[in-house]
Formats: structure tokens, C-alpha cells, sequence
């Protein structure tokens, strides 16, 4: 588990600024309520039926959502593997302009035989702003999180190919987003990061895009061979 002490409560405040710019802050809600509030989601999952997604360790083919690529060892045996992708999604936005954004990112063997093998779970909070464009539709900026966490639970890798491998049931690396040791080199990565996302108000429905073809090398980082 990584967990850092904040160092000098004054590096916060100036990272804080620095890093929710166009959000409103604290002063700003005291004194407003956000008119736009609610919970928003979005489900999705690639590589089920016809709709094929293909490990790979070809990073020059297009992406288009229909590969995963995997540069760190092992890809002998996993190479033009299909696999399934799923998202689950939960934006909170509460009328003091701060959000709580849960969501996970699960890989799954596509296979009846197939399993859950590694998984991603987002559960982060911060502040937003918001622009609204007509007929419910909004930008939200959300901030970068001042707390929540980050954690991957990678797989027990063996066997002939993924139809073989399994989750861990305990997470493998958890960032505490709260107790972070906070910079001047710190980064957010891409997963918690903030960022523009878009809200359809009469749907309920958020649009984040959190397909990262890339995720395969973060799992295998921590898998257990």
C-alpha cells in the first residue's frame, strides 16, 4: 500500500489552487449552490459478441477500441487473445460544487469457462465547475481528486493463456489520494486525473471515456507468476 504524509500544510493549499483551476472554490461555496447536482452513470462492456477486442503486442495497429496492447512480459501465450472490457461508471455531484466519481475498469475472460482476471477500482472526490450547452446537456471540469483512492487487483498468471489466470483477492497497490505526499513534481496519472467530462441531465447519463488500451501493461506489473 502506498501512503504519504502530506508534508507542509501551505504545499497543499498552493498545489490545490494551482491544480483546480476553473473550479470553484471553497470561498466561492460558501457563498453559491451548484444548480446542477445528481448522479450520473454509464455502463459499457467491448469484446462480447461480435464485437471483438484483441490483445496485442503490435502497438502500431490502430486502436479504434478493438485492441489492448502488452508490452511487459509475458506475451507469449496471450498474443491475439480476445478479451472482455468492462466499464461501470458513478459521478456524484453535490450542490456544493464537490464531486465523489466512483468507477471500475474489469477484465474478464470472454469465454462461458472465462473469469475475472484484473480490475481497476477509481472511488475519488474534489471540486467542479460546470458549463451548460442547451437541451441538458453540461461540461463538467472536475478537479484533480483531494482524496479517494486507486486500486489494482492484478492476476495469478500461468497456465496455456489467460482462460487460466485469476484475479487477487486483495488489491496489489492502493494511492490514498488524501495522505499523498503532495509536490511540486507530483502527478495525477490518467485514471484519477482531472478532466472534462459530459453530463445529459434528463438522461442521468455520464459521457467519460475510460477505455485505456494501455491497461494491460499496469495490471501485469503486480501479477503473481
Amino acid at each position: 500500500m502506498i501512503s504519504k504524509k502530506i508534508k507542509v500544510m501551505s504545499v497543499v493549499i498552493a498545489l490545490g489552487a494551482t491544480a483546480l483551476v476553473g473550479c470553484a472554490t471553497n470561498d466561492d461555496n460558501a457563498a453559491k449552490k451548484s444548480e446542477l447536482f445528481g448522479t450520473y452513470t454509464y455502463q459499457e462492456t467491448l469484446g462480447l459478441g461480435d464485437s471483438r477486442l484483441i490483445i496485442t503486442s503490435d502497438t502500431t495497429k490502430t486502436g479504434d477500441r478493438k485492441y489492448i496492447y502488452s508490452t511487459v512480459a509475458p506475451l507469449e501465450n496471450i498474443a491475439d487473445t480476445n478479451v472482455s472490457y468492462n466499464m461501470d461508471q458513478r459521478l456524484k455531484l453535490n450542490r456544493n460544487y464537490t464531486y465523489k466519481y466512483d468507477y471500475t475498469i474489469t477484465l474478464t475472460n470472454p469465454g462461458d469457462w472465462g473469469a475475472q482476471f484484473a480490475r481497476l477500482v477509481v472511488s475519488v472526490t474534489g471540486t467542479f465547475d460546470y458549463r451548460g450547452s442547451g437541451d441538458g446537456m453540461y461540461s463538467v471540469m472536475l478537479g484533480d481528486p483531494t482524496g479517494g483512492t486507486k486500486s489494482i487487483y492484478a492476476s495469478n498468471i500461468g497456465g496455456t493463456g489467460i482462460y487460466e489466470w485469476s484475479m487477487h483477492s486483495r488489491p496489489d497497490l492502493v494511492m490514498d489520494y488524501s495522505a499523498v505526499e503532495l509536490t511540486e513534481n507530483f502527478e495525477y496519472d490518467k485514471h484519477v486525473a482531472g478532466r472534462i467530462v459530459r453530463i445529459d441531465r434528463n438522461a442521468k447519463t455520464l459521457g467519460d471515456d475510460i477505455f485505456d488500451e494501455y491497461i494491460l501493461d499496469e495490471f501485469t506489473k503486480y501479477g503473481s507468476y
